[in-house]
């Protein structure tokens, strides 16, 4: 969901929680928890869309095989590209 859509529903649960604390008297506690959790579900209700992301790692990485007699520390000759897609929610 876009968080535009969502922002009414935080703005909600927002008043209700400084209404729950002046009506019943709740300790501050109880209201950092009410906001919290307003906080939460709204962050979470996010649609995240990674439509297409390049990692480049540059050449000069350090590398190293181990666990064989001719165990070798070296460096990469070429850059790594790894390209990244997804959608998806926060959790």
């Amino acid at each position: 969901m876009s968080l535009s859509v969502a922002k009414a529903a935080l703005e909600a649960d927002i008043a209700k929680a400084f209404q729950s604390r002046k009506d019943n008297g709740e300790d501050n506690a109880t209201l950092a928890k009410d906001l919290a959790k307003a906080i939460h579900t709204y962050a979470t209700q996010a649609d995240v869309d990674i439509s297409l992301v390049l990692s480049t790692t540059p050449p000069g990485q350090i590398v190293a095989v181990a666990g064989t007699p001719s165990a070798q520390v070296g460096a990469t000759t070429s850059p790594g590209i790894a390209t990244h897609t997804g959608f998806g929610g926060l959790k």
